[in-house]
């Protein structure tokens, strides 16, 4: 077992604890609002439940009796498989069973405003938190061609990630006519994104002495800002247009942080590694796209079409994160290619909403995601060789089925989302010692599917009792 395989576990960890963050350069991996998300987010134009804060907000003038909504929970089963990462043609698989972002919404008026229409929202944007960590446990083989015979050796890798995004804010919406309206949401976002890897390697070669290889990379970015979204909206009896404009993210305060640390000895004379660096307080940026989204909603007969289609503006290279010159006491510090760019995208859908009997309809819906990664900062740029862009580009392809039913006074909403892609990206390498560095990186294939499992809850009543605690509220004052 050279430092090579050791290598090739490392790929696999990452790839396993990376999956959501590196989903990020795609735009429809969630979806909020209990029939929104069955219907795939392919709502601009026809939003009938509180997701319109999200999706249009010029909807909730448009839309009668929009009850307090509770994502009461969705579930997602994910898997991963691997090809070419342990050798060729040989496939690893894992999966993984977690809670996904939700939404809580509700509506509110101001008698003073009769005309205007108000909603409130708290949104779990996004809730990712991933740690791994493998041990080799001990393993006799020749691993330092340095020293003859075999050495006893052993190695750590422990992996995570996290990205945490809250959005809490509301929506306005005002009649222009009996046919068309417009309204604007506001969401204050806290984001929190990091990534840290260590790495332990501890080998017993035939002089009887001990060779350490300890590496340690971390970065963080914390932002403070807000999201904006403009919407129009349009309805008659036999048509539901709508267009949704999201304003590219308004950054009130964003910081990074970046350590790196790397130590070797006991390799030989010339060969050790002493490198510590931390830095906090680094200049940081978080950007996001202007987007535009269309939407129609057809009616025929008691059924519905909605269709659906996003266009994603481009965003120019830029660093997330700062990174200084790294110092170092003892050997060579290397250099990062940590930078972002992102291309424009058009993605589009179909949902169907069948109706079944006045207690039951149900849903069927398709939706692309392409991604818009030129290139993308991640923990594998950090963990790569200097200056090389490991980059992820993976398209997915939505699907989602469920049905809306009535018990009583309560909506209760079941069903489920599938997703999957298949992408190629090239192995990092980057091993002291090892005698593959100079070799061209070899292409993994990466097939990532998921299940979603929604059930959700719209309660009228307990609506009508915000509203009526709400005026009375008011009317004190």
């Amino acid at each position: 077992m050279k430092f090579a395989l050791v290598q090739y576990y490392l790929i696999f960890l990452i790839s396993f604890v990376s999956f959501d963050s590196l989903a990020q350069g795609n735009y429809k991996q969630e979806n909020y609002g209990n029939r929104s998300i069955l219907l795939n987010g392919n709502v601009t134009g026809s939003v009938s439940d509180l997701g319109l804060t999200y999706y249009n907000p010029a909807r909730l003038a448009l839309v009668d009796n929009v009850a307090f909504s509770i994502n009461a929970k969705t579930y997602e089963l994910k898997q991963l498989e691997l090809t070419n990462t342990f050798g060729e043609n040989e496939k690893i698989k894992n999966s993984s069973f977690q809670g996904l972002p939700s939404m809580v919404a509700g509506t509110f008026k101001i008698p003073r405003w009769e005309k205007s229409h108000f909603a409130y929202a708290f949104i779990s944007k996004s809730r990712e938190n991933s740690s791994l960590s493998y041990e080799t446990g001990l393993v006799l083989d020749e691993i330092l061609p340095e020293f003859p015979g075999d050495e006893i050796f052993i190695g750590r890798v422990t992996l995570n990630n996290s990205i945490r995004d809250e959005w809490i804010g509301g929506s306005w919406a005002r009649l222009i006519n009996e046919k068309f309206s417009i309204g604007v949401s506001g969401f204050f976002s806290t984001y929190k994104n990091t990534g840290i890897s260590e790495l332990n390697y501890n080998a017993l070669h035939s002089s009887d002495q001990v060779a350490n290889y300890n590496k340690e990379i971390s970065y963080a970015v914390d932002s403070y800002g807000f999201f904006w979204k403009i919407g129009g909206a349009y309805q008659t009896e036999n048509l539901e247009l709508g267009v949704n404009i999201t304003l590219p993210y308004l950054e009130v305060s964003t910081s990074g942080s970046f350590i790196y640390n790397e130590f070797l000895a006991g390799i030989g004379s010339g060969d050790d590694i002493f490198i510590y660096n931390n830095f906090s307080n680094l200049n940081a940026e978080r950007k996001t796209p202007l987007s535009v989204s269309f939407g129609a909603g057809i009616p025929i007969g008691k059924h519905k079409i909605h269709l659906n289609t996003e266009w994603n503006n481009a965003i120019k290279s830029y660093m997330p994160i700062e990174i200084p010159l790294l110092e170092s006491e003892l050997g060579t510090a290397p250099t990062f290619s940590f930078e972002e760019e992102r291309k424009a995208v058009i993605n589009y859908g179909i949902g169907i909403e069948y109706y079944i009997s006045p207690k039951f309809s149900g849903f069927l819906s398709y939706s692309s995601d392409y991604s818009s990664f030129e290139k993308n900062a991640n923990i594998y740029d950090l963990l790569s060789r200097e200056e090389t862009d490991v980059n992820f580009k993976t398209d997915f392809n939505h699907f989602g089925f469920g049905i809306d039913m009535s018990i009583k006074t309560i909506q209760l909403i079941l069903g489920a989302t599938y997703s999957y892609s298949s992408s190629e990206f090239e192995q990092p390498v980057d091993f002291p010692g090892s005698d593959i560095e100079n070799v061209e990186n070899q292409v993994s294939g990466l097939q990532q599917s998921r299940w979603q499992f929604v059930v959700g809850i719209e309660i009228p009543f307990l609506q009508d009792e915000i509203d009526k605690r709400w005026n009375n509220m008011l009317n004190n004052k």
